[in-house]
């Protein structure tokens, strides 16, 4: 059965706008999937299985524990403040640095972006003190110029990662939730690879009563160990 297309007809993105962001996924991430687990390195600088002793020391800032923002971390070896999950894992989230080397000369480095989208973004650390993923969120409270785009961070990750191999199922919708620009997306899809496991979900859909300018419009990725 043929792929749905990433961008759906009928909603207003031209094609070389969609162009243009599979272009800017070559530059936000890695050329191709395999040097990703060739290079060992997944975001950046930052990795699946890093040691917390091993995390950079430079270029991340703002660190504080998801889900509890008072909580400030002074570095990485704070993450024992932060509350555990049902696997005993911890969630640090960051900010990229603006005032790297980096971002001083490259506009891209600036804020904390992936493929040009406001993001937020996480690592997960484990009981052994190693890096078990790292969590992407494009930030909901964006203006709405980027806020539309959102759902097509799918573009820089299949861009990433390669076309094939994904298994996609369509989500339930849920009670009062319709279609925005004559789309609706609710959509998990999930890669395994040699190392990794890669699950993406986008949404794109409207509540019923909400304004024109008020819907879903979100992409979440989850970069684990395979296991």
């Amino acid at each position: 059965m043929p792929r749905r297309p990433l961008v759906p007809a009928g909603f207003a993105v031209s094609a070389a706008f969609a162009a243009t962001l599979a272009l800017a996924a070559v530059f936000a991430f890695a050329a191709c999937p395999a040097r990703a687990e060739e290079d060992g390195k997944d975001i950046r600088d930052l990795a699946i299985g890093m040691s917390v002793a091993e995390l950079p020391q430079a270029g991340y800032v703002e660190l504080i524990c998801a889900g509890v923002p008072d909580t400030q971390l002074d570095s990485w070896e704070g993450y024992e403040k932060c509350p555990a999950n049902d696997k005993g894992q911890r969630e640090v989230r960051f900010q990229f640095d603006d005032a790297s080397l980096q971002a001083q000369y490259n506009e891209r480095y600036k804020g904390t972006k992936i493929g040009g989208h406001p993001v937020l973004i996480s690592i997960l650390i484990s009981k052994a003190r190693t890096v078990d993923g790292i969590l992407i969120e494009t930030d909901p409270k964006v203006r709405l110029f980027l806020k539309k785009k959102a759902f097509l961070m799918a573009l820089q990750i299949r861009e990433r990662y390669g076309n094939d191999g994904w298994t996609c199922a369509d989500q339930p919708k849920g009670a009062g939730e319709e279609p925005v620009g004559g789309a609706f997306i609710k959509e998990r899809c999930e890669k395994v690879t040699a190392t990794r496991r890669y699950v993406y979900d986008r949404e794109l859909f409207q509540r019923a009563g909400q304004s024109l300018k008020d819907f879903v419009s979100t992409t979440r990725l989850a970069i684990l160990a395979k296991g």
